[in-house]
């Protein structure tokens, strides 16, 4: 065989090479159905792909080191999901997916630019950290996650539902957290839309630097603090029952201007930190004493519901906004239970009732320093496996 036939063999071959290289890059989105190794590393190629990710007893622990879009699904009682992507976006797409983990937070985000958890329409997903440890979560972020779509997705853990030195956005489907030490605590939470019910022995929301809400829904029933953040509510509902504490305590600001608020509690303590600094929608507070079941009612001079809860639990003092009421005037607040209505007090919009002495914060503490930007550092989610 002479040269020039011996080139032209390995041209033909390296040719061959190629086009076969290609077809793997260029081929469909891959499924990937991982259950054959009890611990796995899936990395999608440079371009983000779709990929199946199927959890099952043989498939327990799947790490994501790629960005791109996966489909997650399947069940598992003792498997997490691990993102270490990099600055790459991911996005998960949950089918009914069911994580439970013994080892930490069922999702743990590692690094990546962004996440966006996606519920698809008629789908519930689950994912529970069974870790005795109150500082464990369901969902433990070190990157911005967003949570959108029409289906469901429920948190449960011995420590927070989801825990994130980063931004939290809700916007679309229904998040639950139950069963949980704490509900949501991030750096930042911004509600636009969808469904958030937190059932939490502790705090319900601490946001480190705000808390903002112009859509969605949001229900808060607690054992400790409601929400303790900057907040800014322009729209949507939010509506808190506490046990204990302060329904709403804020940082600096509380400003309203559009949305409902209902919150119920056991104490405005001293006032301070509770009522409202801006926006240009007035409240109506009081102390009144409700039982559980009972119908709490704000009402105008004509008799009008203005605005009502049942309350889930005894409740010695409520405040009240919505865009219904008007500065200056006076409202009634009612009490019924299964046979009578009772007046609890008679209250003008925009003023504050009275106040007890002995708040959790009370003094001129600097509140600059418990919520500096490096409150959270990124060595708490450092994790070591």
């Amino acid at each position: 065989m002479n040269k020039k036939t011996i080139s032209v063999i390995l041209s033909v071959l390296f040719a061959g090479i190629l086009t076969g290289c290609n077809a793997i890059s260029a081929a469909e989105p891959e499924n990937i159905n991982l259950a054959e190794k009890p611990a796995v590393t899936t990395t999608a190629a440079k371009t983000p792909v779709s990929n199946t990710i199927t959890f099952s007893a043989a498939e327990p622990e799947i790490t994501i080191t790629k960005g791109g879009s996966y489909t997650v699904t399947g069940s598992v009682k003792n498997g997490r999901l691990i993102i270490s992507a990099g600055n790459e976006a991911v996005t998960l797409t949950f089918k009914d997916a069911d994580i439970t983990s013994e080892r930490g937070p069922a999702l743990r985000i590692r690094s990546a630019k962004s996440v966006e958890v996606v519920l698809p329409k008629d789908t519930d997903s689950f994912l529970t950290s069974s870790t005795r440890d109150d500082d464990s979560a369901a969902i433990a972020s070190n990157a911005e996650l967003t949570i959108s779509g029409e289906g469901s997705l429920t948190l449960s853990s011995n420590g927070s539902g989801i825990d994130t030195n980063k931004v939290l956005n809700m916007k679309g489907g229904s998040l639950t957290v139950s069963k949980s030490e704490e509900g949501i605590e991030a750096a930042e939470v911004n509600v636009t839309d969808g469904n958030i019910t937190i059932t939490s022995r502790e705090d319900g929301i601490n946001a480190l630097r705000q808390y903002s809400q112009s859509g969605g829904r949001v229900y808060i029933d607690c054992g400790g603090e409601g929400l303790d953040s900057r907040i800014y509510v322009s729209g949507g509902s939010l509506i808190i029952e506490g046990t204990r504490g302060l329904p709403i305590e804020f940082e600096r600001e509380f400003e309203i201007t559009g949305g409902t608020i209902f919150t119920t509690g056991s104490t405005f303590g001293s006032g301070r930190n509770v009522f409202p600094t801006g926006g240009d929608q007035t409240f109506v507070a009081a102390n009144v004493s409700a039982g559980i079941d009972d119908v709490i009612s704000v009402k105008d001079s004509k008799g009008n519901d203005v605005a009502s809860l049942v309350a889930a639990k005894k409740t010695s003092v409520i405040f009240v906004s919505n865009a219904a009421l008007k500065a200056g005037e006076t409202y009634t607040i009612t009490v019924t239970d299964s046979e009578t209505e009772t007046t609890a007090a008679t209250v003008k919009a925009g003023e504050k009732p009275a106040t007890q002495t002995s708040p959790r914060y009370d003094d001129d503490d600097d509140w600059d320093d418990r919520y500096d930007d490096d409150y959270y550092d990124d060595d708490r989610y450092d994790w070591d496996d």
